[in-house]
């Protein structure tokens, strides 16, 4: 089985149940249902694909925690893609060393896309102008708004495709990627 699949069988059982409870900037709760998982990735699965992106892709995910970095990993599930999360630039006073961490993260696993938030854009630009190469940089607000063609239809990925991969913090040498099949998650 798959994170694709699970949801699939809850989403028919118990659409409604809580999957996860996240804690908002102001403290408020904001629950999110297996319908409201299912909904949104579903949504940015159909954002990726319009992008260009397919089964065995990498999708470099540079939100901060909470309610879309989940829709983007679910999205990029959805899309038998594998995620590779990226931390948010939040030390200004190192943005130099960011882009370079960053641009070789970018040139270590090839993704098709990168998916950030707005106040990041032009940092995490500069990252991929650096790497050299031309991927398209898709936005939050840009996931949150796009519609869903009638005609599309999600992927699911097999228990030995790629899931995830993590780079190391690179505290000892250059940041290195680690590479999960469903199979390792699970």
């Amino acid at each position: 089985k798959t994170y694709v699949d699970i949801m699939l069988e809850r989403i028919e059982k118990c659409p409604e149940t809580v999957y996860t409870h996240l804690v908002k900037d102001d403290g408020e709760i904001m629950e999110i249902s297996y319908r409201k998982l299912y909904d949104k990735s579903l949504q940015y699965a159909a954002c990726f694909a319009h992008h260009g992106v397919g089964r065995k892709d990498r999708i470099v995910v540079i939100l901060p925690t909470g309610a879309e970095f989940l829709y983007s990993l679910y999205g990029t599930y959805m899309m038998a893609a594998c995620p590779v999360p990226a931390y948010p630039p939040f030390r200004l006073y190192d943005i130099p060393a960011y882009v370079k961490n960053l641009a070789h993260i970018l040139d270590n696993c090839e993704p098709k896309v990168v998916v950030a938030f707005s106040q990041a854009a032009e940092i995490i630009q500069s990252a991929i102008n650096h790497s050299g190469q031309k991927i398209p940089l898709i936005l939050d607000h840009e996931l949150d708004s796009y519609r869903i063609p009638p005609s599309f239809s999600h992927l699911k990925p097999a228990p030995k495709d790629l899931a995830l991969i993590q780079y190391t913090s690179g505290s000892t040498g250059r940041q290195k990627g680690v590479s999960l099949n469903y199979t390792n998650l699970m």
